[in-house]
């Protein structure tokens, strides 16, 4: 068998989590309340933990040169079993090796300092990988071609637009040469001649020897450029195989399950109520990872009340943002003079989207759920929204998410 890339035994990710709002969200009023309430009950007030497996018992062998390919569905685990790999998070239980020195391409933002420029990032990011500067130097031409950022280079980086920033990233990670490459799902947000130099670099990249794990939902490109691929189902392994066995298996398998939004320890507000979890929907309910573009959707929030039902008017509202933060667009309830209250012990609120007007790219879903004018949730970036390429038009044109940030539905004529 070739030399091995990366091994990993046992590998597994537990969070604890508490019920309940977290500590830095608590008033002293609700702290000493909590208090009293054990005192009177003979003990202090204790909220049980409970646990949560975001990965568990993965076992790997990823030989050098292999393109390995990571696929399942929302809250799957595999950008968690990356982080795992790339030791930006700690096992819980079980450990992976790695050989020669990584690269991580997880996210926009991984590794950039955005009041520098473009030009300063590249450097620093071949400073954490330990190379020189002369080395680099001498590479920035190859880096900046690729990347297509133009006069930007020498702007800071939280002036680019999207396209540009995940192509100057790319562009680092392809030509600074690790010896293992981890790749999330960030390559959605570019265009389609983008990448097509992505996967073209990947496969450069691996007929040089080294090795690259891909996170894709994209089947197309996972069959095209992966060796083996390997088919996540609630944080296990559940297939390891060809890449055309696996893609087979995922779309077969139907259980897309809602993100889990009690692991999260950044909700804000007074938690009465609580979301707990969201997922997409189509047109017949089922659950989705993705939408297309001109499709319709439904976005359903699940929520629970930690104690008697929040009484009051019930407004839920969202705001979708680009990768960069960049507002795409806001709505609530009011708007569309929707009355959701009152709320029960537990249920479910759901927005219903008659055609998903974005191009193709990966968007951050915020909310803020308020009852009575005060508000109980409140979530930045809770949740990702992959609008995938559709048929907007009808005719199978979409400009790109570098051209726009929505579609419109608009109509031309000429009179003379």
């Amino acid at each position: 068998m070739a030399d091995w890339a990366i091994e990993a035994r046992g590998l597994g990710k537990r969070y604890m989590i508490r019920p309940g709002p977290p500590a830095g969200s608590r008033m002293l009023r609700e702290d000493l309340m909590g208090w009293l309430r054990g005192a009177l009950r003979g003990g202090a007030a204790r909220r049980e933990l409970r646990e949560v497996w975001a990965v568990r018992g993965v076992e790997l062998d990823i030989v050098q040169g292999e393109v390995f390919g990571l696929i399942g569905h929302n809250g799957a685990g595999k950008s968690t079993l990356l982080r795992l790999l790339a030791r930006i998070t700690a096992p819980t239980e079980g450990h992976a090796r790695i050989r020669g020195r990584v690269g991580t391409l997880l996210e926009i933002g991984t590794g950039f300092h955005f009041e520098l420029t473009g030009r300063e990032n590249v450097y620093l990011s071949a400073a954490v990988l330990g190379m020189r500067q002369a080395e680099v130097t001498r590479r920035l031409p190859a880096i900046i071609e690729m990347a297509s950022v133009g006069d930007y280079l020498d702007v800071p980086v939280k002036r680019y637009s999207t396209g540009m920033f995940v192509r100057l990233a790319f562009a680092i990670a392809a030509h600074l040469e690790p010896e293992v490459l981890l790749i999330d799902e960030i390559l959605a947000v570019g265009d389609a001649e983008f990448r097509r130099r992505c996967l073209a670099s990947i496969q450069r990249a691996v007929e040089q020897g080294r090795t690259a794990v891909f996170v894709s939902h994209d089947a197309a490109a996972v069959e095209r450029i992966c060796h083996r691929v390997a088919y996540l189902a609630h944080g296990r392994i559940d297939f390891v195989g060809s890449a055309t066995d696996a893609v087979r298996r995922y779309h077969e398998d139907r259980s897309a399950i809602p993100l889990d939004l009690t692991t999260r320890a950044d909700h804000d507000g007074s938690r009465a109520a609580s979301i707990v979890s969201i997922e997409l929907l189509d047109e017949q309910g089922h659950g989705i990872d993705s939408v297309a573009a001109g499709a319709a959707v439904a976005i359903r929030f699940r929520y629970q009340c930690s104690g008697a039902p929040a009484s009051g008017q019930v407004r839920l509202a969202i705001s979708v943002n680009t990768h960069l933060n960049t507002p795409v667009f806001v709505h609530d309830n009011e708007l569309s003079a929707d009355r959701l209250g009152p709320l029960a012990h537990s249920g479910t609120l759901t927005c219903s989207i008659a055609r998903i007007a974005l191009p193709a790219s990966l968007y951050r879903l915020s909310y803020r759920l308020s009852v009575g004018g005060r508000v109980v949730d409140a979530l930045s970036d809770a949740f990702e929204l992959r609008v995938v390429a559709g048929d907007f038009y009808e005719n199978g044109l979409l400009p790109d998410a570098r051209e726009a940030v929505c579609l419109v539905d608009a109509s031309w004529r000429a009179q003379a």
